[in-house]
């Protein structure tokens, strides 16, 4: 169903009387805040829309809820593949860190290049 466009006449010129939906503030993590950047930037209609209908803090909302749990998990299946545990942060803790900053690292990277600057 097409929504119908309302003009209103000004000084002999039609203008589109637009409104915008109130949103609430909405707080994210650092990948919504990249992916409101990009659409914002790299896909301005999808972002105009979504702002339009009200609907762009739920896609970001959900957006973010899904990354954040994908991070979380690829770190969990990253850290247990190259057998990253407690056991090895006990022995040796220097090498626990620098090999769980290299899976944060490997994975941010992969987010972001797969789903963050996606059009």
């Amino acid at each position: 169903m097409k929504k119908i466009i309302k003009y209103v006449e000004k000084d002999g010129l039609l203008y589109p009387e637009l409104k915008t939906v109130y949103q609430e503030k909405l707080i994210l993590s650092k990948y919504g805040r990249m992916r409101k950047n990009f659409i914002k930037k790299y896909c301005p209609v999808l972002y105009q829309t979504l702002l339009y209908e009200g609907k762009l803090n739920d896609y970001l909302k959900k957006f973010d809820e899904e990354i954040n749990f994908l991070h979380d998990k690829l770190i969990e299946e990253y850290s247990k593949e190259i057998k990253v545990d407690e056991n090895l942060k006990q022995k040796n803790q220097l090498l626990w860190v620098q090999e769980m900053n290299n899976i944060s690292s490997m994975v941010n990277e992969f987010l972001i290049n797969e789903y963050i600057y996606v059009k």
